[in-house]
């Protein structure tokens, strides 16, 4: 193996020298530190060459390791943090309110503090229910700026579907919300687009001034209801990808979506609910998706109400 380095490497490697040495016993973070400048010098080099490349260069250093891949490690760190969030699960709640309900086909915002939990409740077991959060903290002039984003809460997470212990995160990597609990199979979807009025003048064949409720207009509804919106003109708005919650759409290992418009998991029962703590002082949507007149996401008795709650540690 060449083992010889260029003249500008090795004055980088120099400068490198001077550097504190790092524990044996170095995490990814202080290893990727250790590695930095050896690692751009000898891309090749892995293993055993690494470890005889230090010998050689730097035989001081504490003892060179293989730095994991930043997925890898990333990956590792949500693990523990979603098995430290299940665990601060409050053993009982205490409802702040009363159980509201969000009427079939239409939508509804609550406010909620952080450290506040919400629990959305599937009461028929069989309804899509639209969830978007935004935060309010830096909200201007009504105006809601930051959004719970599901691009963004992928690549935080690692996986398609959160689990408890998941947290959820804004289009500026926030968290916003933490799963702590499904009683359910677990099936959700976090890819299909809100519905809105031209998905319905598509398939329905309405016209754009003809009413038909929808997961898009239930949102700045819902909002506008509260004091708060994201935007004076919704028709042209990008509205956020909702968490769609108890949307089965069954996908295969290619990637392919095998229907987006499949009807509910089995295994889902009257009352199953998920409840999220708030990580930030946001304000939250549910719209009961009213799309039973194009598909059968709802399940054969079509689009019903749920409710939800608003819980703190008791």
């Amino acid at each position: 193996m060449n083992l010889t380095v260029s003249s500008a490497r090795s004055e980088r490697f120099a400068m490198y020298t001077t550097r504190p040495k790092i524990a044996k016993d170095c995490c990814f973070c202080s290893a990727r530190q250790h590695n930095q400048a050896i690692r751009p010098m000898l891309p090749s080099v892995t293993g055993a060459g690494l470890q005889k490349f230090q010998q050689i260069y730097h035989p001081t250093a504490a003892p060179l390791h293989r730095v994991r891949s930043g997925r890898q490690h990333k990956t590792e760190r949500l693990q523990v943090h979603a098995a430290a969030a299940v665990e601060e699960k409050p053993a009982t709640f205490k409802t702040v309110g009363e159980r509201q309900e969000v009427p079939a086909y239409k939508g509804r915002a609550v406010e909620l503090e952080k450290g506040q939990y919400i629990k959305v409740i599937n009461t028929p077991g069989t309804q899509v229910v639209d969830f978007f959060a935004m935060n309010r903290d830096n909200a201007k002039d009504g105006y809601l700026r930051e959004v719970m984003s599901m691009h963004h809460s992928h690549d935080n997470i690692g996986k398609l579907i959160p689990v408890p212990g998941d947290v959820m995160v804004t289009s500026r990597r926030k968290p916003i919300l933490t799963v702590m609990e499904d009683t359910g199979p677990g099936v959700h979807d976090t890819l299909v687009a809100a519905c809105d009025h031209h998905l319905y003048e598509q398939q329905l064949g309405i016209k754009p001034e003809d009413p038909h409720d929808s997961c898009t207009n239930n949102l700045h509804t819902s909002l506008a209801a509260l004091g708060w919106k994201l935007t004076d003109d919704p028709d042209t708005y990008l509205t956020p990808g909702p968490f769609n919650l108890w949307m089965n759409v069954p996908f295969t290992p290619e990637g392919l979506l095998k229907d987006w418009w499949a009807p509910p998991a089995p295994g889902q029962k009257p009352g199953d609910y998920v409840i999220m703590r708030a990580e930030m002082n946001c304000v939250c949507v549910m719209s009961a998706c009213p799309s039973d007149d194009i598909c059968g996401i709802n399940g054969p008795d079509g689009t019903q109400s749920v409710h939800y709650e608003v819980l703190e540690s008791a």
